[in-house]
């Protein structure tokens, strides 16, 4: 019995639950709208992401032109593991194609928190009018 209940401990520790952060400030750690977010599926190792956000979500018009959208899997990005002194895990995943470079680093820890920064080369994932960098670079939570 206590064997078969540390199995499926194990199993759930393997695996990331579903989540959904939301930008609280920008790599300068100003406060932002809640214009952006980061939404995860899947085990830490085979994790699929999304990066959604738009220059101003209350102008319609921004938001038709300016959505910045990029899709993660496990075959686009490198996973590494980075453990803290705070006794959690950083997952770090390093998203290349072509030259945009996008980093992903989420704290296995609760609240779950994560940092997201992007090379200018990214800015194809944005619409005419969207602004990689301030769309979705920053902290979420």
């Amino acid at each position: 019995m206590k064997r078969t209940f540390l199995i499926i401990l194990m199993a759930f520790a393997l695996h990331a639950q579903a989540a959904e952060l939301h930008r609280i400030a920008d790599l300068n750690e100003q406060k932002t709208s809640d214009n952006a977010g980061v939404f995860t599926k899947g085990s830490w190792n085979n994790l699929k992401i999304q990066l959604n956000g738009s220059p101003d979500p209350n102008n319609v018009d921004l938001a038709m032109y300016g959505t910045c959208n990029i899709e993660m899997d496990k075959s686009s990005y490198t996973h590494n593991v980075i453990k803290a002194k705070e006794g959690y895990s950083i997952h770090e995943y390093t998203f290349n194609e072509n030259t945009c470079n996008v980093k992903v680093e989420i704290l296995n820890r609760k609240p779950q928190e994560a940092r997201v920064t992007t090379t200018d080369a990214c800015q194809s994932f944005c619409g005419a009018q969207g602004a990689i960098h301030t769309v979705l670079d920053g902290y979420y939570r």
